[in-house]
């Protein structure tokens, strides 16, 4: 077995391949949203705190 055929699979190459890419792009674009939302939560709850020792 070649690395074209492998890539080729029989035909069902495209949609493999494509099955993969989306899993992939949707899994790393979660990832990227709930780091972005856990720096926000970090960042909301240090001002909170900085607020509630002022007072």
């Amino acid at each position: 077995m070649s690395f074209a055929e492998f890539v080729h699979m029989g035909g069902h190459g495209l949609y493999v391949w494509l099955a993969y890419g989306s899993t992939i792009a949707v899994v790393v674009a979660l990832w990227l949203s709930t780091r972005a939302s856990g720096q926000r939560v970090r960042k909301e709850l240090k001002m909170g705190l900085k607020r509630q020792s002022k007072v």
